[in-house]
């Protein structure tokens, strides 16, 4: 845990391992992904489609590490839907990984 990058500074980048923190410009609300909070992707004069440019910043980070990549999801309300539907997609508590229930 020497390095924070951004999505540019890891591309090409292959980790044994990779801590993602999940921000809120990509979110889960009502059932959707949402970036309108996401204020430097929102100038359609600069930004062709702004919502594939995050899909694919996200995908870039959970996609860079060989052995694994936790991802830290801040306890903050707006980012609860988020939570709920990456551990319904399959991602794992720690607590439940470490105790052996995962």
């Amino acid at each position: 845990m020497r390095e924070c990058v951004t999505e540019f500074g890891c591309q090409g980048l292959e980790l044994d391992g990779a801590l993602l923190a999940w921000g809120t410009d990509f979110i889960r609300d009502a059932g959707v992904w949402d970036v309108s909070r996401s204020r430097t992707y929102q100038d359609p004069t600069r930004i062709h489609d702004g919502f594939q440019l995050r899909l694919n910043a996200y995908r870039v980070l959970l996609t860079r590490a060989r052995d694994g990549v936790v991802v830290f999801v801040p306890p903050i309300h707006i980012l609860d839907e988020t939570y709920e539907y990456l551990k319904e997609a399959g991602f794992r508590d720690l607590e439940d990984f470490n105790s052996g229930e995962g």
